[in-house]
């Protein structure tokens, strides 16, 4: 797994979920794959945002229903 995703993983657990994996249920665990669904696609379009002149990621956030 690539390290910056670890960091993603372990941030939705630390911001979540204050239990172990072994105490999940299967709505936790759903709710675990959203946010971390959600970080993923929001880092992936600030990059893209980064090395354009913007909207590229503005246009993935909306595809992924993130509007902010």
């Amino acid at each position: 797994m690539n390290e910056r995703i670890r960091q993603l993983k372990n941030k939705v657990l630390d911001d979540h979920f204050s239990f172990t994996w072994q105490a999940m249920d299967y709505y936790d665990i759903e709710k675990f794959s959203e946010k971390l669904a959600e970080l993923i696609v929001k880092e992936c379009a600030d990059f893209a945002d980064k090395g354009t002149r913007g909207g590229i990621g503005e246009l993935m956030k909306k595809h992924f229903g993130l509007n902010e």
